[in-house]
């Protein structure tokens, strides 16, 4: 809970988006590195933003999501030091 993760190097956020009743609208968004292996997940909306609030500068306390976080760093989306 103490440590402050950060988004891996090369993480990518895709959306998907299906048009209906004339307006796009956001169906699927997958967060995905390539490297050092591929790893795609797909997220709910609020991940994206959420993703960029990890930067090293709040713990996980902070940021709330426990179980979301702990999920990210085992799949090596995020890094902790």
């Amino acid at each position: 809970m103490a440590c402050c993760p950060r988004a891996a190097a090369g993480v990518e956020c895709t959306t998907q988006s299906q048009l209906q009743n004339g307006k796009w609208m956001e169906q699927h968004r997958v967060l995905s590195r390539n490297s050092p292996f591929l790893v795609r997940e797909e997220v709910p909306d609020w991940a994206p933003e959420f993703l960029s609030r990890c930067d090293g500068t709040q713990t996980v306390a902070e940021l709330g999501h426990d179980d979301f976080v702990r999920a990210l760093i085992a799949i090596g989306l995020l890094e902790v030091e």
